[in-house]
C-alpha cells in the first residue's frame, strides 16, 4: 500500500505543476519514489511513467542534462514492454504517437535544443545522431504496437545503415516538432542540422492541400504548394548541395510528409526529380539496400483511378 500511495501522490501532483512552479523539486522528490517503487515492484508500465515525469520536472527545473537522462532510462524501459502493454489501458483506443509517442519525441526535442544551444561552442553530432536514433526507436516500436509483434526487430537486426551505402546521396531526415521542423542531413562532409521555423501542424495543412490539388490532373493548383514546400525541406540544403557531387536525394519522411511524393516538390523553374534521383525510405535503417539484378525483372504495378 505504501508504494501505491507515493505512486499516488506523484501522479496527483502533475496536475499543479503548471500552476506553482515552487513545487517543481517537491514533485521530482515524490516522482523519484515513485520510481523506485515500481523498480522493485518490476511494473515497468508504470516505471516508464514516472521516469518520463521526472524528466518532464527536471527539464522545468533548469536541468536539461539531467531531463535528458530520465528520458532515455523512460524510453529503455518501453523497449523492454511487449507491444501488448505500451497500446494503452482499456477505454478508447489512443493512436500510438499520442500516448506513448509523446515520450520519444520529448527526448528528440531536449535532443535538438541541446544541440542548438551547443552550436559553434563544441561538437553537436553525437546529439543530432541520438536524436536520428530515438526517432528511429520510435519507428519501430510504432511498428511493433501496429502488428503486435517483435518481427520488428528480427528485421533490424539484418539492416544496413542507409547513410553508408552511397557517397552521392544526401540523406535527409525531417523531424516534425509543434514549433519547427528540423532537417537532419547526412551530407558527405558529416551530419549536419537545420532549423525551419514551421510546426508540425503548418506543414501538415500545406502537404494535405498539395497532395488534393495534386490529384487534380487537369489544373496546376498544387504548384504554389509544390513550391512552398520546396522553400521549406530542400532550399535550405542549396547551398550543400551545389558544392557536393550529389545526385540522389533520399528522404527519411514522416508524419504526413509520408504521403507525397517528393519529386514533385518544384524550385519554381523544374520539378525536384527533374535534378536528382529521389528515394525514400520508411526508416534509416534498410534491410539489404544491395541494388537488385535487372535481368529478368518481374514488375507487378497496381493503381487506382479513384
Amino acid at each position: 500500500s505504501g508504494g501505491g500511495g507515493a505512486a499516488s501522490c506523484a501522479g496527483g501532483y502533475v496536475g499543479i505543476l503548471s500552476e506553482d512552479e515552487r513545487r517543481h523539486a517537491e514533485a521530482l522528490d515524490l516522482t523519484r519514489q515513485a520510481v523506485l517503487l515500481a523498480q522493485q515492484a518490476n511494473l515497468p508500465e508504470s516505471l516508464y511513467r514516472w521516469q518520463w515525469q521526472a524528466g518532464r520536472l527536471l527539464y522545468a527545473l533548469g536541468r536539461p542534462e539531467e531531463a535528458v537522462d530520465s528520458y532515455r532510462r523512460a524510453i529503455a524501459t518501453l523497449q523492454s514492454i511487449r507491444p501488448e502493454l505500451s497500446a494503452g489501458r482499456g477505454g478508447a483506443p489512443v493512436p500510438f504517437r499520442e500516448s506513448v509517442g509523446r515520450v520519444y519525441f520529448e527526448a528528440v526535442d531536449l535532443l535538438l535544443r541541446q544541440a542548438t544551444a551547443r552550436r559553434g561552442r563544441e561538437d553537436i553530432t553525437p546529439y543530432l545522431v541520438e536524436a536520428r536514433e530515438t526517432v528511429e526507436l520510435f519507428k519501430a516500436a510504432e511498428l511493433r504496437d501496429y502488428f503486435r509483434d517483435d518481427c520488428v526487430d528480427t528485421a533490424l537486426a539484418k539492416s544496413t545503415r542507409l547513410d553508408v551505402v552511397s557517397q552521392s546521396a544526401v540523406v535527409i531526415y525531417p523531424i516534425l516538432m509543434p514549433d519547427r521542423t528540423e532537417l537532419l542531413v547526412s551530407l558527405p562532409t558529416g551530419l549536419k542540422s537545420i532549423v525551419v521555423p514551421v510546426g508540425e501542424e503548418r506543414l501538415t495543412q500545406e502537404v494535405r492541400q498539395f497532395r488534393r490539388r495534386l490529384e487534380k490532373r487537369t489544373t496546376r493548383e498544387y504548384l504554389p504548394h509544390a513550391q512552398q514546400l520546396y522553400d521549406w525541406l530542400i532550399r535550405p540544403l542549396a547551398s550543400d548541395l551545389a558544392d557536393l557531387k550529389v545526385d540522389t536525394l533520399v528522404f527519411v519522411p514522416d508524419g504526413a510528409l509520408r504521403t507525397i511524393p517528393m519529386g514533385a516538390l518544384h524550385d519554381g523553374k523544374q520539378f525536384v526529380v527533374s535534378k536528382y534521383a529521389l528515394g525514400i525510405a520508411p526508416g534509416l535503417s534498410l534491410t539489404d539496400p544491395r541494388p537488385i539484378p535487372r535481368d529478368h525483372v518481374k514488375v507487378l504495378a497496381l493503381g487506382v483511378t479513384q
